[in-house]
């Protein structure tokens, strides 16, 4: 287990949203829209899960430990009966989550992600050897790195969302918060969780992107076994970072469907 860095948002004594970024994301990420939560009555905790933004980096990655890292800050914010959010592995990460302690989770929205193993996993692989073949000691600025980026990458949302991992260490060089090696590593481990075998029968969102195809109704299907309580909806013209592509269509349904269920 290790001590997640998070950021906080909103009064205590309102609901609770506890958000779980996607591979490669991180806390920082999702601050617009902690915000917007906030503004209708909502108390926001994002962590950046292990290996990823300001929390420790660890040799062991894969879902049980992660959700032991969860479960733990959970435990010590006294974060009662929250509503997790998550997108992509931490979509995964929650529905696993809300499986494990059913009566510890109020509310789920799955955002681009299911129980089923990803199908294009190899969007990421990508974006993983991208980054490492980057020899970050060459650049002086963020504006450097970003136009070598726009030569692989050519949607500026999609290079922002990297460049959010970025730091300049004690040396004044640029790095990487995540924890490149290890992802790589692990990312098949991550995409086979093991199938449950009890239910949450809870309100639950599966918000999915009309073009990533990580979302089939063959998975929702499959999802549903689960978690029989579960609408969906798609969101017209977005990749898989279907928040990123469409902020304001993500942040009505999931007010609706909260203020709703």
């Amino acid at each position: 287990m290790v001590e997640l860095f998070f950021r906080e948002y909103g009064v205590k004594n309102q609901p609770v949203i506890l958000i779980l970024h996607g591979l490669l994301g991180i806390s920082d990420n999702w601050i617009p829209f902690a915000k917007q939560f906030v503004e209708n009555g909502f108390y926001v905790v994002i962590p950046d899960l292990r290996n990823h933004g300001r929390s420790p980096h660890n040799d062991v990655f894969n879902f049980e430990v992660m959700a032991a890292d969860v479960w733990n800050l959970i435990e010590n914010q006294k974060l009662e009966l929250p509503i997790l959010l998550g997108h992509s592995m931490g979509g995964k990460l929650a529905a696993l989550m809300a499986l494990e302690k059913p009566e510890k989770i109020s509310k789920l929205i799955l955002a681009d992600t299911a129980l089923s193993p990803f199908k294009k996993l190899y969007q990421h692989l990508d974006l993983i050897r991208i980054m490492q073949q980057l020899d970050l000691s060459k650049y002086n600025s963020i504006s450097e790195i970003e136009k070598t980026l726009s030569e692989q990458l050519d949607t500026k949302k999609m290079r922002n969302f990297l460049l959010k991992n970025l730091y300049r260490t004690k040396e004044k060089t640029f790095a990487w918060r995540s924890n490149l090696e290890q992802l790589k590593e692990n990312i098949l481990r991550l995409n086979a969780p093991k199938e449950p075998t009890n239910g949450y029968e809870k309100p639950t969102l599966c918000l999915r992107s009309e073009t990533s195809g990580f979302v089939e109704q063959s998975d929702f299907d499959f999802l549903k076994q689960f978690f029989p309580n579960v609408t969906l909806k798609t969101i017209e013209n977005a990749s898989h970072w279907l928040h990123v592509d469409q902020p304001e269509a993500f942040m009505t349904s999931c007010l609706e469907f909260l203020r709703l269920s």
